[in-house]
């Protein structure tokens, strides 16, 4: 492996551990992981969700996405009903207090990453924002 491309593995190791540690939410406040934020951000945009979307999205095994689905039931930010086309089928969606969290939480991932990329010029984020696409199309095809 070329020197670059260690050097590049650290670094990217590095960002995702600052990263986590950086977008967390107080516990109190959210009760929320970044994953479980990220599927209730798929369950609003979604028209219908059922688990196996849940865990092909995030590429989890369908257990682990029943699992994190139903502490998210739990603490009544997502329902679960039955799909009228599929009786066998379970859809997925927000609640009206997934929804409020939702956009609380949101807001507040806003301003952490405004603070935390604040150093970087427009030009750098866009170019962060490309760079990171591309390798995430390219990892998404494997």
């Amino acid at each position: 492996m070329p020197k670059s491309n260690s050097k590049l593995v650290e670094e990217i190791f590095t960002l995702s551990r600052l990263f986590k540690e950086s977008l967390s939410f107080d516990k109190e406040a959210f009760h929320l992981s970044m994953l479980q934020l990220q599927c209730l951000i798929c369950v609003k945009h979604a028209k219908k969700v059922q688990m196996r979307d849940i865990a092909r999205k995030f590429n989890i095994e369908l257990p682990s996405a029943t699992s994190m689905i139903d502490n998210l039931v739990k603490e009544n930010l997502v329902l679960r009903s039955n799909d009228p086309e599929d009786r066998r089928a379970v859809l997925i969606s927000l609640s009206a207090k997934g929804k409020k969290l939702l956009v609380d939480a949101l807001r507040e991932r806003e301003r952490k990453m405004e603070k935390m990329l604040s150093f970087l010029s427009e030009k750098d984020k866009k170019d962060l924002l490309r760079i990171t696409k591309k390798i995430n199309g390219q990892l998404g095809k494997e």
